[in-house]
């Protein structure tokens, strides 16, 4: 069995920056212009050096949250680390790049030392934290933070959460995929008010694809409707329909980015953060309503175009300055010297029915 554990330790700053820039790249050609990075496997300050490279080789638009690695010993260095990034890479407010901390052990200390130092956190928060509700009655919670996945959550714990400000992603196929939750708790952030950005989480395990973030997060919202009223229950919030879910993917997504001055909608003063789609394709051909084709027909073969600040990352279906071949030839090249490190082969992988990332 290959678990992130044992990979983990064994990535150099190189392998970092290669699965930084082919993650942000596969990000481009999917049509997402900006990503969050939890990042928590920076295990040096040259680890988190690598991260800052491998986005910048993309040229998207990104969150580094830079954090502890989750596994082994290596994070002496965090989080003050986080205070050296910024002073290095991150003293402009006007970058495609901006830091935040990832928080990968929450604790009322942690948390004490982003507010001390104005960093924005983003943290995966569920009912596996020991320490949730001294967290949540802490004072620390606030506008610029940013849950991740929240499953598990009492009505109480989402009620602080929508107190607080902060901004909610879930994540609509990694809980189900990974049994952290049966589902995302897509009513439960209706129910207190909050309104909820998507993430992919996983690029490992699935394809990355917002496309299909929205279609799972629209069936899963009016499949627990339609069993919440089932049951008799009176709170159920509305059916959810393409608006929501694409609002999810755009305008809530820039939110839960900490970036709504600047992305997720096209108004004047905006980044010129674009992503063109050609409708004129098989699966979605003839079409009748544009939002309904684009959330419940179209793919990432309808990507025509994308823009980030203004600058074309892909252009006629196909990506612009990125020699993804080449990209693909070093990753793999990383890839298969990690598993030779963690006593298999690649072949032995590609034959694997059985393999748990």
């Amino acid at each position: 069995m290959i678990t992130h554990n044992g990979i983990a330790p064994l990535m150099t700053p190189a392998d970092i920056a290669i699965g930084e820039t082919l993650t942000a790249v596969q990000a481009l050609n999917a049509g997402i212009t900006t990503i969050v990075d939890n990042a928590h496997n920076l295990r040096s300050p040259e680890h988190a050096d690598a991260a800052v490279e491998g986005l910048t080789r993309a040229g998207i638009r990104a969150v580094l949250a830079a954090g502890a690695p989750i596994t082994g010993d290596d994070s002496s260095h965090y989080p003050h680390d986080l205070l050296r990034l910024r002073d290095r890479y991150f003293t402009s407010t006007d970058q495609l790049l901006t830091l935040r901390m990832f928080d990968s052990f929450p604790s009322p200390q942690s948390w004490t030392f982003a507010n001390q130092h104005g960093l924005d956190l983003v943290v995966e928060v569920g009912d596996w934290i020991a320490r949730l509700d001294e967290l949540l009655a802490s004072g620390l919670m606030r506008p610029g933070h940013t849950y991740n996945h929240c499953t598990g959550l009492t009505i109480d714990q989402w009620k602080a959460n929508a107190g607080s400000g902060a901004a909610v992603d879930l994540v609509p196929r990694w809980d189900s995929h990974y049994g952290i939750g049966p589902f995302s708790p897509v009513l439960h952030a209706a129910r207190v008010g909050v309104e909820i950005g998507i993430s992919c989480d996983n690029e490992l395990s699935y394809g990355y694809d917002m496309f299909t973030e929205m279609r799972f997060l629209m069936t899963i919202q009016r499949g627990l409707a339609a069993a919440a009223h089932a049951a008799g229950e009176t709170d159920v919030p509305a059916l959810y329909g393409v608006r929501d879910v694409l609002r999810a993917a755009t305008v809530n997504g820039a939110r839960c980015a900490g970036l709504t001055d600047q992305v997720g909608r096209i108004a004047p003063g905006a980044k010129a953060d674009l992503v063109v789609l050609d409708l004129d394709q098989v699966h979605t051909q003839p079409f009748g309503s544009l939002l309904g084709t684009v959330v419940n027909f179209a793919s990432i073969a309808n990507v025509a175009a994308v823009f980030v600040d203004g600058t074309a990352r892909k252009w006629n279906h196909r990506l612009v300055d990125i020699d993804y071949t080449a990209l693909a030839r070093e990753a793999e090249n990383s890839r298969d010297r990690l598993l030779r490190e963690h006593g298999t082969t690649p072949e032995a992988v590609h034959r694997d029915t059985d393999l748990r990332l």
